[in-house]
């Protein structure tokens, strides 16, 4: 991830409407946090947070402030490392594995640069090594943990985003009230066309942005959940 800014900016290309709720929160670390709606949040309900890296402040916080339950995915090593030795909330449940269009195992580059953290899918040349990491389904981790809907579903993994997100528009399935992305665009081929249709895709199965953060942060509210205006 790259640091978050907290000022507000208009993707220029964006098919998909923009809408500037006032309700909207952000909370976390200046580099972890994520704006959201709160509208509707309560302990039963249940956040995903994919791509967890060593910055948890976000998740935390959700817990304080509104009580909910937290499921934190991630497969990088210094995240799991990170969770092990952090004492995080009893409502927060990890699971080191990353999130994949099918079950299994796969390969991941780790950054050049031993400081950093995030790896990416795949084997990513002029990086670092290659390792091997488990991967499963978001219908497969609801059906585990006994989910049918998700309140919010946080993703930031690397680029892999685009490739769930595609699939997914194309099934139309989206069990979940809110999306909050972090698109890595300047990382796969045709990136800026890739994130257009991704966004006119989300625009059709109902999401409007509500928000972005340097054209890579996006925070999507379901239309009909929200009850947003058709702008």
């Amino acid at each position: 991830r790259l640091p978050s800014v907290l000022g507000v900016t208009r993707a220029n290309a964006a098919p998909a409407c923009h809408l500037e709720k006032p309700h909207l929160e952000r909370l976390g670390s200046a580099y972890g946090g994520w704006d959201f709606d709160p509208l509707g949040l309560a302990p039963k309900s249940v956040v995903y947070s994919v791509g967890i890296g060593m910055d948890a402040t976000w998740d935390e916080a959700m817990i304080a402030d509104y009580g909910v339950r937290v499921w934190g995915f991630d497969p990088t090593p210094k995240a799991i490392a990170f969770v092990d030795n952090h004492e995080l909330d009893r409502r927060f449940t990890f699971t080191p594995e990353g999130l994949a269009l099918h079950s299994g195992n796969m390969t991941f580059t780790q950054p050049l640069n031993p400081e950093y953290v995030s790896m990416r899918l795949g084997e990513v040349q002029g990086l670092g090594p290659q390792i091997t990491a488990p991967v499963n389904t978001l219908e497969h981790w609801m059906e585990r943990f006994g989910h049918d809907h998700l309140a919010i579903l946080k993703l930031d993994i690397e680029g892999a985003e685009f490739d769930l997100l595609e699939v997914w528009i194309k099934r139309r399935w989206f069990p979940m009230d809110q999306l909050l992305v972090e698109f890595h665009h300047r990382f796969v081929p045709e990136g800026p066309a890739r994130l257009r249709r991704v966004l006119e895709g989300l625009k059709e199965c109902g999401f409007v942005v509500a928000r972005t953060v340097n054209d890579q942060e996006y925070t999507f509210l379901n239309n009909g959940i929200h009850a947003l205006p058709d702008i």
